[in-house]
Formats: C-alpha cells, sequence, structure tokens
C-alpha cells in the first residue's frame, strides 16, 4: 500500500469535473452522483438543492452574459491590474481613493440588478460600518452580493497590502459546507468494492465504464466506478470538461487490507492539447506557463500528524489532493505512517490547531529558486454562526538558488552584478513577509456566517502582508507575470468555457430534477 497521505478536505468543488453520460440513467445513479451538491445546497433534500442551484446558476448567467462595471470600478480594475502585475505597490497607494487613518483603501460592490450583475466603486463618503459583507446586512443577504476590498499602508519603504474578498452565498450556512465535503469524500471512497454493499441499481452500466476506460486508460477499476457514476449523473457538464481536462487517479486500494478505510489520490491535470481545437489562445497561454511553480504542501495537526497534503505543477498543469478518509471524515497518520483510526475529536467549540508547511520550486527562465519549509499556523475555531479560519506566517523559510537563466548564464553570473546575491534577495522578500507588519507577519483568514438555519449566509476571505519594496522584486514579478496573466483573447475563451460549463451544469441540474420526480 502505498503509504503516502493525500487531501480530501476541498473536494466539494471537483468530484463534478468528470465524463460523458448515456441516456436512460437509473433514479439511484443519480442520487449516488448528486450527493455532495444536494447535502451542501439542500442539507439533504433534494428539491431544496434543486431551487438553490438554480438561483446561484441564474446569478451566475448574470456574471458571464451581462456583467456591467462603472466607469470608476471599470478604471479602477484597469490600474490595479498594471500595478499588480509588477508590483507597483507605490503606484497602487497612490490611486487609492479611502483615506482612514494610516491607510488607503477602495471598495467595489456587486450586487444583481434583474438580468445583469453590477460592480460599482464605493464612493468616498461610504465606511466599513456601512459596507461589509454580513449575512443581515445590505450587502450579503442575497446570493451573488459581493464585497471587495484593497488597502495599503507605507511602512518604511515597504508596503503593508490588505485584501478582503466577500461573497452571499445564499442559504449555505458552514453545517452544509461541511457535510458536503464529507458526502464527496465518501462518494469517492465508494470505489472501494469493501465500503459497503451497493444496491445494484446504483451502480453505472457497464457501457458507461467502457466508455471512461476509453477516454482514462490509465484508471484502475475503482476509479473508473466513481468516474462513471459522475459521468451518468452530469453528462452535460461532462461534454464540457472532457475538452480541456482528465482525471489521473481517484482512489488507492489495499486489497489485503480491511476496507475499514479509503485512501484517496485525486488527480487531474488541464490538457492544452485537448483545448487546442476550440480554445487555441488559452491552449497557448496554459502551454507556455511552463514549469514556473511545483509547489508540495502538507498539513499536520497539533501532535504533528499528517492529515492532508496537495500538490501542484504548472509544467504539467496538474493538481492532487490526497488523504485518508473513514466515512467522510480524515485520519491522520502517524509519524510510524500507520493511519490513526480511533483519534479522538476535538471537544465541541475547542480550537483546533492546524500548520500547514510548503516546499516551493520557481523556476524562472532557468533560474531555480527552492524555498523549503515555509510554514502557515493556522487555527479553526466553530462558532453558532459559522466558522473562523486563521492562519499565519511568522518563520522565514531556507532559501536555496541555482541554475542557468534561459539555459546558459548561470546564477552565480548574474549575482556578480547585483548588490546583493539571488538568494539574499529572495530571503529578504520573505523575511518582509514573514517578520514583517509590526512582527505580525502575514496573516490570513476565512469567515463563514449564517445567522439562523436556512437563513442567509457569507463567505470571507482576508490577508494582510508586508511586501518589500524592491526595484528587483519588481522585475521577477513581471517576469513572472508574462506568464501568469492571459492575454485578452486567452481572457475570452475563459469567459466562453465557464459560460459553456454553466449552461451545461443548468442542463444537467434540470436532468437530475425530473429524475428524482420519477
Amino acid at each position: 500500500m502505498r503509504r503516502t497521505p493525500r487531501l480530501v478536505a476541498l473536494l466539494a468543488l471537483l468530484v463534478v469535473t468528470c465524463g460523458v453520460a448515456a441516456a436512460g440513467v437509473p433514479r439511484l445513479v443519480w442520487g449516488r452522483g448528486w450527493a455532495p451538491l444536494v447535502q451542501l445546497a439542500g442539507a439533504g433534500d433534494p428539491d431544496l438543492a434543486v431551487e438553490r442551484l438554480g438561483l446561484g446558476l441564474d446569478t451566475l448567467r448574470c456574471v458571464l452574459h451581462d456583467l456591467r462595471l462603472d466607469d470608476g470600478a471599470a478604471r479602477f480594475v484597469r490600474q490595479v491590474r498594471s500595478s499588480l502585475g509588477d508590483l507597483d505597490l507605490e503606484g497602487l497607494h497612490g490611486m487609492l481613493p479611502l483615506r482612514e487613518g494610516e491607510w488607503r483603501r477602495v471598495r467595489l460592490v456587486g450586487q444583481r440588478e434583474g438580468a445583469a450583475y453590477a460592480v460599482r466603486l464605493a464612493p468616498a463618503a461610504v465606511t466599513a460600518s456601512t459596507h461589509t459583507i454580513d449575512p443581515g446586512g445590505p450587502l450579503g443577504a442575497r446570493t451573488g452580493d459581493l464585497l471587495a476590498l484593497v488597502g495599503t499602508r507605507q511602512r518604511g519603504k515597504n508596503f503593508v497590502t490588505q485584501l478582503e474578498v466577500g461573497l452571499g452565498v445564499g442559504p449555505v450556512g458552514w453545517d452544509q459546507i461541511t457535510e458536503g465535503l464529507a458526502e464527496a469524500a465518501r462518494l469517492l471512497a465508494s470505489g472501494d468494492p469493501r465500503a459497503g454493499a451497493l444496491d445494484p441499481g446504483a451502480r453505472p452500466a457497464t457501457s458507461t465504464r467502457l466508455r471512461v476506460v476509453e477516454t482514462h486508460p490509465g484508471l484502475r477499476p475503482e476509479d473508473v466506478e466513481v468516474v462513471a457514476v459522475l459521468w451518468e449523473s452530469f453528462p452535460h457538464l461532462a461534454e464540457v470538461l472532457l475538452e480541456v481536462a482528465r482525471f489521473d487517479d481517484v482512489l488507492v486500494l489495499d486489497f489485503k487490507g480491511t476496507g475499514a478505510y479509503q485512501q484517496l489520490r485525486l488527480s487531474g491535470r488541464l490538457r492544452p492539447d485537448l483545448m487546442e481545437a476550440r480554445y487555441p489562445a488559452l491552449s497557448g497561454f496554459l502551454a507556455g506557463m511552463g514549469p514556473l511553480l511545483d509547489a508540495r504542501v502538507r498539513w499536520v495537526d497539533a501532535e504533528g500528524r499528517q492529515i492532508a497534503r496537495m500538490s501542484l505543477d504548472t509544467g504539467a498543469l496538474a493538481l492532487t489532493l490526497e488523504g485518508f478518509v473513514a466515512d467522510g471524515r480524515l485520519l491522520p497518520v502517524g509519524r510510524d505512517g500507520q493511519v490513526v483510526l480511533d483519534a479522538p475529536a476535538a471537544p465541541e467549540g475547542a480550537p483546533v490547531e492546524v500548520r500547514g508547511v510548503a516546499d516551493l520550486r520557481f523556476n524562472m527562465n532557468g533560474i531555480l529558486t527552492d524555498v523549503r519549509g515555509l510554514e502557515v499556523d493556522g487555527l479553526y475555531e466553530r462558532r453558532p454562526d459559522g466558522a473562523d479560519l486563521t492562519g499565519r506566517l511568522t518563520r522565514v523559510p531556507q532559501v536555496v538558488v541555482s541554475g542557468n537563466a534561459f539555459g546558459f548564464l548561470p546564477s552565480w553570473a548574474i549575482d556578480i552584478v547585483l548588490p546583493s546575491n539571488l538568494a539574499e534577495l529572495t530571503t529578504e522578500f520573505f523575511t518582509a513577509i514573514c517578520r514583517g507588519d509590526g512582527g505580525r507577519g502575514a496573516t490570513f483568514g476565512l469567515r463563514a456566517r449564517q445567522r439562523e438555519a436556512d437563513g442567509p449566509a457569507t463567505l470571507a476571505l482576508s490577508g494582510q502582508v508586508e511586501v518589500l519594496n524592491s526595484l528587483l522584486i519588481r522585475l521577477g514579478f513581471r517576469i513572472a507575470n508574462q506568464k501568469l496573466l492571459p492575454g485578452e483573447k486567452a481572457r475570452e475563451e475563459l469567459w466562453t468555457l465557464l459560460a459553456r460549463a454553466r449552461d451545461a451544469f443548468e442542463r444537467d441540474l434540470g436532468g437530475f430534477s425530473r429524475v428524482m420526480k420519477k
């Protein structure tokens, strides 16, 4: 058995990205494939899930087909894209219209207006007290309500940068989100024949499994079982997604074990070769990204036991999420490599500590920068009205620079013409991130709120970090963003792909509603 633990906690939005279905799908197969979304959107009620998902799709249609930015918002978005593209924080600081103590800020407000979605620059008279994302306030009560904030504060030569994005998600509270994730893990683990007896009517058809094998020849039988269920449950969405991506793995079985737990390895990649005919500019952009970043992240609990891990490789355009699960919950792995089945749950309401450890490799035109041991200390707290997940970067990682620029100019030759070598410059950059802002380091947060059961809910992401204001660092960001920021044509094709996926999912939702009413 492969002992590497594998990430599950981020599966809810990925479980619907498979295959093409045949007609005449049995009702139980649809119920099995749609179970995570029924739990997420409807708290287990299929009719309620259909209604709420439909409302969300209507709002998304407004965004994709009739997005309206007022002059101030459009101008600001262009300026931010230009400033952040080469890390011109001084220029960004100067354009922010709101003065609030040491801070300069701007707020963008988005709301649905009929068949359109309008984004406006909040006037200078608006303050944080009147514009904050809140399920009981003027922003956050409706699905799709948006509040985005950008702020900067000068600290010596550097700038402390603040970003916040809040979204109204309708009546989808934190309990539904966590239960939806657990249901997604159960679905993926159901490919294990020992995970529990399945009603034959909940098994995908043989013809569907054969089509999965044809399009995903590297999948094992346990993977084919799960992908085929999704293939039959989301036929129209699958048609769109098969043009751009493939799954490489889903589940790893230990056939000598008892089936008390499952080892998940949800792995997939974007395929520029598949999208070249319909999306040539987007295909070229993705193919041209190259090995810019290879990231390996693992999460450990307060006892140092690994609970999940993730890898991201821009060269292969691959993402892998890994972990061990039992009945939808993540299991820690001890230092001896053994899965811990009987780990005690945290006391009700008690904060839960978690730590993320990342090893990163950046490849800038042949110059390799290895960042080792970048640690994030996290704290998860449940609340009566939702949950808070906070994180801090406070420890400076180890930095090693090697390689040859453009294949022939070694890194030591570049160091000769610099006032400091590349490793020292990169370490200085991470030192500002991890120890700056008055010693607070970089801080991050996810806030979920819902004032009452079945009432409106909001999700808000936030972050604050001190960024080194260096000409050489800005030059590095400019080079990286030439690969990271798509051109106008690629953005248009991406928008088209998103619109097609939305329309396809709406057709699948209609099919699910009809099947479940039979």
